[in-house]
Formats: structure tokens, sequence, C-alpha cells
């Protein structure tokens, strides 16, 4: 019985990594009743769309989360996007950011580990759009 269950098991994450591998091309389908290009409110409303795909690992000896993430972004509003602004909200959790200044400021000493301390958090190796490597400009978090 328990071979079956662990079989079962097996078979269901399969399935599952498959749907999240093909959602994103579901959700922007012309048949998707629920997608939002399909029910406009009026003519000229639009949003952007996201889909986020990340793989990540956590090691218990050091306590690091380390991973990768690939987003894909379409622009559909009816102008062209000279800015896209990321937070790295893990990056106020650093020795050097705003946020432990303030605390400092208002004496409020925080211990951090050696991983913070030296200022590691989230890392952005590179974004772009296609082949194309955009510049990037990180201003902390």
């Amino acid at each position: 019985m328990k071979k079956l269950s662990l079989l079962l098991l097996l078979t269901f994450i399969s399935v599952s990594e498959i749907t999240a591998q093909n959602e994103y091309i579901d959700y922007r389908s012309t048949t998707n009743a629920l997608y939002w290009q399909n029910r406009k409110p009026f003519a000229d409303y639009w949003q952007q769309d996201v889909h986020y795909t990340i793989k990540a690992t956590l090691n218990d000896t050091t306590d690091i989360i380390s991973g990768h993430e690939e987003l894909t972004y379409w622009n559909n509003s009816p102008k062209d996007l000279y800015f896209v602004y990321f937070h790295l909200y893990n990056n106020a959790q650093t020795k050097d950011s705003y946020l432990a200044d303030l605390y400092k400021n208002n004496n409020y000493h925080l211990k951090f580990n050696k991983y913070r301390n030296e200022g590691k958090g989230t890392e952005v190796v590179s974004i772009k759009n296609g082949n194309t490597e955009l510049k990037t400009e990180l201003d902390n978090t």
C-alpha cells in the first residue's frame, strides 16, 4: 500500500510541474474567460502581465537560500516603458540598508549573521530584453 501511495504522489508532482510550466500560456489564452484581455471593462483598458518561475533551495547548514528566477513581463500599455522597478525587499535586512540605518538612528541595534553583515541579500545577476542586456541600477532595496 505504501508503494502505491508513493507512486500516486510522484505522479501528482509530475503533473503539477507540467501544469506550472504552461500555466501562463493557458492563462493568456483567448479561450480563458478569466483573462483580463477577454473581459475588458472598456475598449482602452489594459493591464501588465507578469509570469514568474522560481527555483530555490535552502542550505540548512548555512541558512542560505539560493535560487534562480525567470520573470516574463508583457508590456500591454499603449506606451513604451523606459524604466521598470523591482523591489528587493530582502535587502532591507542587510547591514548597510536604509532600514538598518533607521534602526541605528533610533538606538535599536540589530545583529546580523555573517551573510547579512557582508551586505548580501538578493543579487540581480542580469536583466535582458530578449538577448539584449539592459542597464540596471541598484538603489538599496
